[in-house]
């Protein structure tokens, strides 16, 4: 995992190669990143996640969460059914101007769609991000009581 400075935010990238992350407790991790652009990748992915992430900036339209979520789901069988997070990133822009969806539409949409939580985060002030992934490794880790790795996608 990275950091890339693109002026006013930063932006992780994730090699499209797993690259596992030992917790403390000796459990074993690993991040995918699913690019937009990468259909086909994104797909083969979702059957082996323990965790999906579903980011959203809060400057954009929170609906847009539903058609993620349609593929993610289509793409998992029944038994397998993938706790997903629904996160507003770029948090730090929310300001009195309105132009960005309430805390409150991103409590409903993920209520809404069945997932597990909505989290907030900015990667420019770095305010939420630890406990996003920190909620991804826990959801994960109630979901693996055996040694396999973890995925969060």
């Amino acid at each position: 995992v990275s950091t890339q400075s693109t002026g006013e935010h930063s932006q992780m990238l994730l090699d499209y190669e797993t690259r596992p992350v030992r917790s403390p407790r000796g459990a074993l991790y690993n991040l995918w990143c699913a690019d937009t652009t990468e259909e086909r990748s994104r797909k083969l992915r979702y059957p082996i996640a323990d965790v999906v992430l579903v980011v959203v900036p809060v400057t954009s339209q929170i609906q847009s969460v539903e058609g993620w979520v349609r593929e993610i789901l289509h793409g998992v069988s029944s038994k397998h059914a993938v706790p997903i997070i629904v996160v507003g990133s770029q948090s730090d822009l929310r300001g009195p101007s309105g132009e960005c969806f309430p805390p409150e539409d991103g409590e409903r949409m993920a209520r809404k769609i069945g997932a597990v939580r909505y989290m907030e985060c900015s990667s420019l002030t770095g305010e939420g991000v630890s406990e996003v992934f920190n909620e991804c490794v826990r959801i994960g880790a109630e979901r693996r009581l055996n040694k396999r790795p973890c995925v969060l996608l």
